[in-house]
C-alpha cells in the first residue's frame, strides 16, 4: 500500500490515509509501467483510511517525487478529480 502514515507513538496501530495499490497495468489507459488505484471503490467500500498494527509492518520508505509509483498517484488523481 501507498499512502500517508500517521504515526501516534502511544498507539499500538499506526493510520494510512489517502491509500493506493497496485493494478495491472495492462489494465490503465495511463501508458505507465506502473497502475495504482484509490482504495474506497471494492465492493465492501472500505472507508478512506486503514489502522495497521505497528507488529505487522515490515518497512515503511518515504518515496521519489520522480518515482513510478508518484508518477502513477498522480495521474490516477487526475483521472478522480471531477470534469
Amino acid at each position: 500500500y501507498f499512502g500517508h502514515l500517521e504515526d501516534l507513538p502511544w498507539s499500538d496501530t499506526v493510520v494510512l490515509r489517502d491509500i493506493y495499490y497496485f493494478e495491472d497495468a495492462r489494465k490503465m489507459n495511463t501508458n505507465l509501467d506502473v497502475a495504482l488505484v484509490k482504495r474506497g471503490g471494492e465492493v465492501h467500500q472500505p472507508a478512506d483510511a486503514m489502522r495497521v498494527r505497528r507488529d505487522k509492518i515490515l518497512a515503511v520508505e518515504r518515496i521519489s517525487p520522480a518515482s513510478p509509483v508518484a508518477r502513477a498517484i498522480a495521474v490516477q488523481r487526475s483521472l478522480e478529480r471531477p470534469r
